[in-house]
């Protein structure tokens, strides 16, 4: 009986050892991007590069484990941030390597995803998830089942409209890209007004951090197991702020 109580004990012991040690995974959901004919011009619209390079890179410094998906399997690049005037010679060299890798690899498709594989979402930003992942079926499964299950839910500036669409900010803090800030020459060609839709939603509780007469500050919000960010300046904090919630 004691050689048998001893052997339980061990078994228990190994369990919970493996279980710590287990790795956090976070599943990244990017637009497969779109194209749209603007006043006879043809203009891309895909993810932000920085707000897939900045939390990538703070995730995998932290030991995090993370994986792809999109609708089509596949992710656009937003060309403009690749554009010097937004981005540094730094940013646009890192994005454009990170791009190279997510071609090389591949990603899943959302509905080849499971909630229950990761221990955060994140939705990456840019204009082209307004279009495709905001709204996607899947994406809003797997957000829904994640959050349903304890997991984080997590999506940056153009993205954080799928925390909306997907029912999850009701009375809940959030930020999301500004109206303000939306490009004229695009406004009459999106599919609705971000802040519009994420103020409606979380109850008045849409906040976009600026001040007039200062200049734009990074911005996370983190509401419990919900986390947004407002913008590109803000994507570092926005992993660093996945991190500390994972307890790394």
């Amino acid at each position: 009986m004691g050689k048998y109580m001893a052997l339980c004990m061990l078994c228990l012991c190994c369990s919970l050892g493996n279980a710590a040690g287990q790795k956090k995974t976070v599943l990244i959901a990017i637009t497969s991007g779109t194209q749209l004919n603007v006043k006879g011009s043809t203009v891309t619209l895909g993810y932000w590069g920085e707000e897939l390079t900045a939390p990538l890179k703070a995730l995998e410094s932290a030991g995090i484990a993370v994986e792809f998906a999109s609708p089509k399997g596949t992710a656009l690049l937003d060309p403009s941030s690749v554009d010097p005037r937004w981005s540094s010679t730094e940013t646009v060299h890192l994005v454009k390597e990170t791009d190279a890798r997510l071609r090389q690899a591949g990603m899943l498709k959302l509905a080849d995803a499971h909630a229950q594989d990761y221990d955060a979402i994140l939705v990456v930003g840019g204009h082209g998830a307004m279009f495709d992942l905001n709204r996607n079926p899947d994406m809003l499964r797997l957000l829904r089942r994640a959050y349903a299950e304890g997991k984080i839910v997590a999506a940056e500036c153009h993205g954080t409209g799928a925390l909306a669409f997907a029912g999850l900010i009701k009375n809940v803090p959030v930020t999301g890209f500004p109206e303000a800030w939306e490009p004229a020459e695009l406004k009459g060609s999106l599919p609705y007004s971000l802040e519009a839709e994420l103020d409606k939603v979380s109850g008045g509780k849409y906040r976009s951090g600026l001040k007039e007469g200062e200049a734009p500050k990074p911005l996370v919000i983190m509401s419990g197991r919900i986390i947004t960010s407002r913008d590109p300046m803000s994507s570092l904090a926005m992993g660093e702020a996945l991190v500390k919630a994972l307890g790394k």
